[in-house]
C-alpha cells in the first residue's frame, strides 16, 4: 500500500493521532528530572490477563523513557530466577512504590465468589501488611477503564486512587507529580499539550505510515512476550 496522501480537510483516524500523540508523548518523558532518580517501584497486576499485561508493559516502557532503570521496576518475575512468584511479590516491602492495576480480573481473584488464594490475593495481602507497618504512603491504585468500584477490592478504597483511562497521556503526568513531584514534570506537561495542540493532519499523514511500523513493532513485541511470561510462571 502507497505511503498516505493528505488531502484538503481530511482529518486522520483516531488511532494515527493516538500515535503521534505518544511519540510526542515520549520524547516529553525525555526532557522530565526526577528528584529521586533511585526511585523503586513494584506493580501488582492480573498476571493472566493479555490486555492487562499489555498495558503495563506499555507503562512499564514510559517509566523507563523517565530514564528509571526497568531493573528498579518489578512487574514481571524474569524468567530464569531463582524467585518464585510469591518470592518476588516480596519486594513490594522494599520499593519506595506499588502500583496496583486494577482490572475485573484482579478484583474477582480477590473477593469474588470463586476466589482462591492465588498470587493475587498474596500480593494484595502483602500490600495490607506494608500499609500496616509503613502507613499508606507509596501504595497506588491504578487503573484503566470502568468505574473504580469494577475495579479494585474494596480493601484497597482507603488509597487515593489515578485513573488512567480516556487521556492516558495527561493522566500519567498527574501520576507521576504524585509519585515525585519534580517542577519539571508540570513543565514536560506543558509542553506536551501545546505541542498536541498544534499536532496538524499534515504532520500525521506526513508520518503515518512510521507511526504505524512502529505501534505494530511494539504490539507484536508485548503479544511474545506475554506468552513467554506465561509458560515461566
Amino acid at each position: 500500500m502507497e505511503a498516505d496522501v493528505f488531502q484538503a480537510n481530511e482529518q486522520p483516524s483516531r488511532q494515527d493521532q493516538f500515535i503521534a500523540e505518544k511519540v510526542l508523548f515520549r520524547h516529553s518523558l525525555t526532557q522530565v528530572k526526577l528528584l529521586d532518580p533511585s526511585l523503586t517501584i513494584f506493580i501488582c497486576y492480573d498476571l493472566e490477563d493479555k490486555d492487562v499485561y499489555t498495558k503495563v508493559a506499555s507503562l512499564v516502557e514510559d517509566l523507563v523513557a523517565l530514564s528509571i532503570p526497568e531493573n528498579q521496576i518489578f512487574w514481571r518475575n524474569v524468567a530464569g530466577s531463582e524467585n518464585s512468584i510469591y518470592q518476588y511479590a516480596a519486594k513490594l516491602f522494599e520499593t519506595s512504590k506499588v502500583f496496583v492495576v486494577g482490572s475485573h480480573g484482579l478484583k474477582e481473584k480477590y473477593e469474588g465468589e470463586k476466589a482462591e488464594r492465588g498470587i493475587i490475593s498474596h500480593q494484595i495481602e502483602n500490600l495490607l501488611t506494608r500499609k500496616l507497618k509503613k502507613g499508606p504512603t507509596g501504595i497506588i491504585p491504578v487503573w484503566f477503564q470502568g468505574r473504580i468500584e469494577e475495579n479494585l477490592p474494596s480493601d484497597l478504597s482507603s488509597f487515593e486512587p489515578h485513573y488512567l483511562g480516556d487521556n492516558y497521556f495527561i493522566n500519567f503526568f498527574d501520576l507521576l507529580l504524585d509519585i515525585d513531584g519534580g517542577p519539571s514534570i508540570k513543565e514536560s506537561k506543558k509542553n506536551f499539550s501545546e505541542s498536541c495542540r498544534i499536532l496538524t493532519p499534515e504532520f500525521i499523514f506526513q508520518y503515518a505510515e512510521k507511526l504505524r511500523q512502529y505501534q505494530q513493532e511494539t504490539d507484536e513485541k508485548n503479544k511474545l512476550n506475554f506468552e513467554i511470561f506465561l509458560t515461566k510462571q
